[in-house]
């Protein structure tokens, strides 16, 4: 008992969703993580089509990694857009592996990158900008090296 106790914790209380879902696409079980990242509870989400919560833009990609998943004993990751309660899409990096050898059921870990991802598009600004800057001074210095 004290070990499923713990167990039901480490779960409860991760920082990721974690989610079963069934080869019938179902899901089984969504931890309650859901409602801290993406405005969901438990209790709307499970039973729905995981793929419902996936953009548009990213279904195919989603849909071959899970039945990669359930044919496959290798873990399948992704990274796609997954559905915020209040409308906005969230970026999430996520890994679908069999939950048992019988392959009926794979368990879903996924890792909300939203804003690293807009942390790393505003570095990437920056470092142009700042490519742009040093080079207009190093083409200033240029030119009054030239004058000399």
């Amino acid at each position: 008992e004290t070990l499923q106790r713990r167990y039901r914790a480490l779960i409860e209380k991760s920082p990721n969703v974690i989610a079963v879902c069934g080869d019938d696409g179902l899901l089984r079980y969504v931890s309650p993580s859901i409602a801290r990242l993406l405005g969901h509870e438990t209790s709307e989400v499970e039973g729905r089509p995981v793929i419902d919560f996936v953009h548009p833009e990213d279904r195919r990609e989603a849909q071959k990694a899970f039945e990669r998943a359930f044919e496959d004993a290798e873990p399948q990751s992704l990274t796609h857009r997954i559905a915020h309660d209040d409308g906005s899409w969230r970026r999430f990096e996520t890994v679908i592996e069999r939950l048992f050898a019988d392959g009926s059921e794979v368990v879903i870990t996924a890792t909300d990158v939203t804003e690293t991802r807009r942390y790393e598009q505003r570095l990437q600004v920056l470092n142009r900008v700042l490519r742009h800057d040093l080079k207009n001074d190093t083409n200033v210095i240029g030119g009054y090296a030239d004058l000399l």
